[in-house]
């Protein structure tokens, strides 16, 4: 057995052991038991603490037979050493059964995702796909019922797109006009017939691209085969809150999956299954719960608020993940003075005023130097050629580059709540400036290639651009 796999265990029992929020002392006991059975080290248990469960549940999925057997039988007696096994302890086990157990391999998969907002709630089971398979919806849309109440009995909630949209689409304008109004003032009635628009056109592959691929993160889903996710649990990775899925592909028909997933999932547990909120849809009636109420947030309510940014450099983008857009037509010369705008917010901006005195020259130039080494890293990091960097001292160059940048914010506007936040502006002293919440401004990092979003202040590109300020 090798460190990786030991402490790829590790991860796997500490989350099944804090799964249901409850850690008990035979649990503890049992724990340490297994530690003298895999001979841990300490250090393999610290650098558990920092690894993702879908990387841990991946290593053990390419070890042999002989350990996937092993670890699922630990991890069996972990969960029922106390005579209780929870729902949410079910779900893990559920998800380390359909990934390590040799009839199951490949069919089946864990993401972790640091997700502070999700799109997907606890207890629903979303059909997924990345392009559309007509024979699988097809089945979807036959046994649909069947299928709904199958999951319906075992405490889930069956999230299938089409069949939202549909209900949307059914809505009378006027009572959708008037729910949107009720739950979202701020947006301006001769915008809701294009938002309704919008919705009731998403696509199942839309949605995965939009939200679970650009919002969240989960780049590995970009390409998917017809697959259902489900949530498993909330979890730790360092001091990160992170959020566990099972995606289990559907090679043929769902139906069969389905029920062998609930049969799994209902012989684990000790108490009966948790019901979900269900309704009918009944004239009259503005479906707004589980996943109806997701899209709607989603496709309405947050096209017309305050979006988050988030700044992209490997990939030279500026996405708005709360509206699943990007700002196009920046070219890398007008992404790198947005970055640097953004990053300067704070400190009031970029002052380019001509001086009138010498001493004022003498600041001025120091000032210049010190926006122009800035912008060159940011330029760089946009992938740029530094023999190419503009002169952003010189108005005729740095003018065209503000224009387009206000051309570009202008063109998504329309979705935006305060849309003048995210544009340049000329403050009453002249200086330009961004007025977005370095809060809501998000940079994604690829650290050993796996991108992640962390806050801009914290970003590697920010302490760069900081440490121009601290030696100027």
């Amino acid at each position: 057995m090798t460190h990786k796999e030991r402490t790829a265990i590790i991860r796997v029992l500490r989350d099944l052991i804090k799964a249901d929020a409850v850690i008990d002392s035979k649990e503890i006991h049992t724990y340490a038991e297994l530690r003298r059975k895999y001979k841990f080290t300490q250090d393999e248990e610290v650098s558990a603490a920092t690894l993702p469960l879908a990387e841990a549940v991946d290593t053990l999925a390419k070890s042999e037979e002989a350990l996937r057997k092993s670890v699922l039988q630990a991890s069996i007696d972990l969960i029922l050493c106390d005579g209780f096994c929870s729902n949410e302890e079910a779900l893990m086990l559920i998800a380390l059964m359909y990934c390590l157990q040799k009839d199951n391999q490949g069919i089946a998969e864990v993401h972790s995702v640091y997700a502070p907002e999700v799109a997907i709630g606890d207890h629903q089971v979303v059909y997924i796909e990345s392009k559309y398979d007509q024979q699988i919806n097809d089945d979807i849309r036959r046994d649909y019922r069947t299928i709904d109440r199958e999951l319906h009995l075992a405490g889930f909630d069956f999230s299938y797109i089409p069949m939202i949209t549909e209900h949307f689409r059914s809505t009378d304008i006027s009572l959708f006009t008037e729910v949107t109004r009720f739950l979202a003032p701020t947006i301006a009635e001769d915008k809701v017939r294009l938002l309704m628009k919008q919705l009731v056109q998403v696509t199942t592959a839309e949605y995965l691209t939009d939200q679970l691929v650009n919002r969240m993160g989960m780049a590995a889903l970009r390409e998917t085969s017809p697959s259902l996710l489900i949530k498993i649990g909330n979890t730790y990775v360092g001091e990160r809150p992170f959020i566990n899925f099972l995606r289990i592909s559907v090679d043929d028909d769902v139906l069969p999956l389905v029920r062998d997933f609930v049969d799994s999932y209902t012989s684990l547990l000790s108490s009966d299954a948790r019901v979900v909120k269900h309704s009918q849809d009944r004239e009259g009636q503005f479906m707004y719960y589980g996943f109806y109420k997701q899209l709607f947030d989603v496709y309405v309510i947050q096209k017309g608020v305050r979006s988050n940014l988030l700044v992209d450099f490997v990939g030279e983008r500026f996405i708005l993940p709360g509206l699943g857009r990007e700002i196009k037509g920046l070219h890398r010369r007008d992404k790198a003075l947005y970055a640097l705008l953004l990053m300067e917010n704070d400190r009031g901006g970029l002052d380019f005023s001509s001086p009138q005195t010498v001493r004022q020259r003498q600041a001025y130039e120091r000032r210049m130097a010190e926006i122009q080494t800035k912008y060159t890293l940011l330029y760089l990091a946009f992938n740029g050629d530094k023999s190419k960097v503009p002169n952003l001292e010189m108005p005729e160059i740095r003018r065209p580059i503000v224009s387009n940048i206000r051309r570009c914010i202008k063109a998504v506007s329309g979705y935006l709540h305060n849309a003048e936040d995210y544009s340049v502006l000329t403050d009453s002293q002249g200086h330009l400036r961004v007025n977005l919440p370095t809060e809501l401004v998000d940079v994604r990092e690829y650290a050993d290639g796996d991108p992640h979003e962390v806050p801009m202040v914290t970003s590697d590109v920010f302490e760069r651009v900081k440490g121009v300020r601290e030696e100027g």
